[in-house]
Protein backbone atom coordinates (compact mmCIF):
# COMPACT_ATOMS: atom_id res chain seq x y z
CA UNK A 1 0.00 0.00 0.00
CA UNK A 2 1.41 3.29 -0.64
CA UNK A 3 1.63 5.89 1.85
CA UNK A 4 0.64 9.46 0.69
CA UNK A 5 3.70 11.84 0.40
CA UNK A 6 2.34 14.59 2.94
CA UNK A 7 1.72 11.09 5.36
CA UNK A 8 5.62 10.38 4.96
CA UNK A 9 7.71 11.54 8.33
CA UNK A 10 10.85 12.88 5.17
CA UNK A 11 11.24 12.80 1.75
CA UNK A 12 14.07 12.65 -1.20
CA UNK A 13 12.69 17.09 -1.00
CA UNK A 14 13.18 17.72 2.47
CA UNK A 15 16.80 16.71 2.55
CA UNK A 16 19.61 18.72 2.02
CA UNK A 17 22.59 17.02 0.98
CA UNK A 18 25.98 18.30 2.13
CA UNK A 19 24.85 21.02 4.08
CA UNK A 20 27.00 23.91 4.71
CA UNK A 21 26.42 25.98 7.66
CA UNK A 22 28.14 28.46 9.86
CA UNK A 23 27.11 26.60 12.92
CA UNK A 24 24.15 25.06 14.38
CA UNK A 25 21.68 27.78 14.49
CA UNK A 26 21.78 28.06 10.48
CA UNK A 27 21.90 24.23 10.28
CA UNK A 28 18.49 24.51 12.00
CA UNK A 29 17.11 27.50 9.99
CA UNK A 30 18.17 25.76 6.57
CA UNK A 31 16.30 23.15 7.82
CA UNK A 32 13.52 25.14 9.23
CA UNK A 33 13.41 26.78 5.79
CA UNK A 34 12.85 23.54 3.83
CA UNK A 35 10.28 22.40 6.09
CA UNK A 36 8.37 25.46 5.39
CA UNK A 37 8.93 25.85 1.66
CA UNK A 38 7.55 22.27 1.66
CA UNK A 39 4.50 22.66 3.21
CA UNK A 40 5.67 21.02 6.51
CA UNK A 41 5.79 24.40 8.92
CA UNK A 42 3.22 27.17 8.80
CA UNK A 43 4.84 29.68 11.29
CA UNK A 44 8.65 29.53 10.30
CA UNK A 45 9.50 31.91 13.18
CA UNK A 46 7.95 30.51 15.73
CA UNK A 47 8.98 26.89 14.74
CA UNK A 48 12.92 28.30 14.78
CA UNK A 49 11.78 29.94 18.48
CA UNK A 50 11.05 26.31 19.40
CA UNK A 51 14.09 24.97 18.03
CA UNK A 52 16.33 27.22 19.54
CA UNK A 53 14.22 26.26 23.01
CA UNK A 54 14.93 22.62 22.82
CA UNK A 55 18.25 23.09 21.54
CA UNK A 56 18.88 25.51 24.69
CA UNK A 57 17.88 22.57 27.51
CA UNK A 58 19.34 19.82 25.96
CA UNK A 59 21.15 19.20 22.06
CA UNK A 60 20.13 16.65 20.10
CA UNK A 61 23.11 16.60 17.83
CA UNK A 62 25.63 13.99 18.04
CA UNK A 63 29.19 14.40 19.53
CA UNK A 64 31.85 15.38 16.78
CA UNK A 65 28.77 16.36 13.66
Amino acid sequence: MEVPAEAELTTPELVILELEAADKSDAAAQLAARLYEQGRVSDLAGFLAQVESRESQLATGLPGG
